[in-house]
């Protein structure tokens, strides 16, 4: 089994004379651990980790201690980001569709607690993923296999004006905003 621990570079201190900055190493389970999403107040972590067939997502502090688990459900969490504000957290939950797994977008307190679907199936399994809250915190990009072709869209925070962003027979993933809100960059496999 692989194990992997979460370490933070810290270099909040560090300058050019002092050399690299120090490791932190923040878990000591051995569990699998990925895409971890630092708050944008610093003053935590968001992380997935892997638990048998369980993938939970763990909120820490930023130097690792007082980790709690909020993912609520029985199916796999991940790849969670934060709001704006810190508050809340938009993450991919995986539900069970007959014999199938189907991905949606949540929304829910940093804490787990009022989980709400924020994107999913509308009659047929689609894969909605990979969400990126916007700066201003108005907004969320995710990726979305509801009309086919895995693409990017953007909605408002509350479902309204859901716009598609990319329209190619590529794979378009992981988006990520720019400091400014005005762009996004993503993952692609065009050539």
């Amino acid at each position: 089994m692989l194990s992997i621990a979460l370490v933070c570079a810290c270099a909040f201190h560090a300058t050019a004379a002092d050399g690299p900055p120090a490791l932190h190493r923040l878990t000591h389970d051995g569990r699998f651990k990925q895409r971890p999403a630092w708050s944008p107040d610093g003053k935590h972590l968001v992380v997935a980790r892997h638990q048998g067939a369980k993938i939970a997502l763990v909120v820490m502090a930023a130097d690792g201690s007082g980790e709690t688990v909020v993912s609520a459900g029985k199916f796999p969490e991940y790849d969670a980001c934060w709001s704006a504000d810190s508050r809340r957290l938009a993450f991919t939950h995986v539900s069970q569709s007959g014999t199938q797994g189907n991905l949606d977008v949540y929304l829910a307190m940093a804490d787990g607690s009022d989980p709400q679907k924020f994107a999913g199936d509308q009659g047929m399994l689609s894969h909605e993923e990979y969400p990126a809250w916007s700066p201003d915190g108005k907004r969320i990009a995710w990726s979305s296999t509801s009309e086919g072709n895995q693409e990017l869209y953007v909605a408002s925070v509350d479902g309204s004006n859901r716009l598609r962003l990319t329209n190619d027979p590529a794979i378009d993933a992981h988006p990520a905003w720019s400091p400014d809100g005005t762009k996004i960059a993503f993952a692609t496999n065009r050539w």
